[in-house]
């Protein structure tokens, strides 16, 4: 019997170890798991910080979009171009916003696509010699030319002469 009781004893102490290391790597596994929420839920926040700083950005675009395009709107009906300081002031090194420009072409002076539309701004060949560019192509043409014409079209049409105005949000 004593011998019974020493057995049952040392099973007992066994399953004991056991299940305090089990409770151990439970409790190592919950940590990982809560510091892994952790990073998770910082990481989210900080995400959620960009996409509200992008936003934000987003929204100085477009309102300084409107306001040049009310602006050259105003010239144009005063029958004045628009200026190059206001233009380039407003958009970087682009006579429209730089978004829309990164859109049609990446900022790469382009060769023709499919429809003919080519140069930094993407330009068609008809619309090109309407507003008074020179050549055969808006392409073939330097920068600050390819600016004149854009600034012209924006002038004249606004956003609504690009397609990914709209893509980009600038209407």
């Amino acid at each position: 019997m004593t011998h019974a009781a020493l057995v049952e004893s040392r099973a007992l102490a066994g399953m004991n170890q056991l299940l305090d290391s089990k409770e151990a790597a439970l409790q190592h596994t919950q940590a990982v798991q809560q510091a892994a929420l952790s990073a998770s839920q910082s990481k989210v926040g900080q995400i959620q910080a960009e996409i509200s700083h992008i936003e934000a950005q987003q929204a100085a675009q477009r309102a300084a979009a409107q306001q040049a395009a009310q602006q050259a709107a105003q010239q144009a009906a005063a029958g004045s171009p628009p200026s190059s300081s206001s233009v380039s002031t407003s958009y970087g090194p682009w006579a429209i916003p730089a978004a829309i420009v990164m859109c049609e072409s990446g900022g790469q002076n382009l060769p023709p696509n499919s429809a003919g539309a080519s140069g930094y701004y993407q330009i068609i060949p008809s619309t090109w010699a309407l507003y008074g560019g020179t050549g055969p192509a808006a392409y073939l043409a330097p920068k600050s030319e390819q600016d004149a014409v854009a600034a012209r079209i924006w002038a004249g049409s606004g956003p609504s002469a690009w397609v990914c105005a709209s893509i980009v949000g600038i209407t």
